[in-house]
């Protein structure tokens, strides 16, 4: 199947539709999304939402040139390792956009602050965070959401902006 999807460009839509943990591995490593170099923006969904969502998100790595996420319904406690890594904003140069959305169980956050092109980050349904990474490892003077436009207070329900 991955070897049919070489070519993926734009927009990539996947609805985990099937509890997480009746799904092999090996079906979803095949796709290796990271080497889908023309992909742009993609949109996981899970409607089951369960703990084994981690194994699963873990594989759907996307491509480092990729400018949207959008994660709804994920069941895991936290994100994948590769959005909490010490080095994602050097996996990810390109994002502009993350939406994370009625992830209920969610309880430990990436620091965000650290995609250097960040522009719109929309959190929504966290009902669970606990914490939010800070990567004190990355070198201090790199400047926290340097190109971020708006952010959603989940917690308060309103809009903060920076206009600039």
């Amino acid at each position: 199947m991955g070897r049919q999807l070489n070519n993926l460009s734009g927009q990539l839509d996947i609805e985990v539709r099937r509890e997480s943990k009746y799904i092999a591995l090996s079906e979803i490593s095949a796709t290796n999304l990271k080497m889908k170099e023309n992909l742009r923006e993609l949109d996981i969904r899970f409607k089951n939402g369960t703990k084994e969502d981690k194994r699963v998100l873990q594989c759907l790595q996307p491509p480092c040139n990729l400018k949207i996420l959008n994660i709804d319904g994920y069941g895991g406690e936290r994100l994948p390792g590769w959005m909490m890594d010490n080095l994602h904003n050097h996996h990810f140069p390109c994002l502009t956009m993350i939406f994370i959305k009625n992830c209920k169980s969610c309880k430990y956050l990436c620091s965000f602050g650290r995609f250097p092109n960040l522009e719109y980050l929309f959190l929504s349904g966290l009902d669970e965070v606990e914490y939010v990474a800070d990567n004190e490892n990355e070198l201090s003077q790199a400047p926290l959401f340097p190109s971020l436009i708006f952010q959603w207070d989940a917690k308060t329900e309103g809009m903060v902006g920076d206009d600039k």
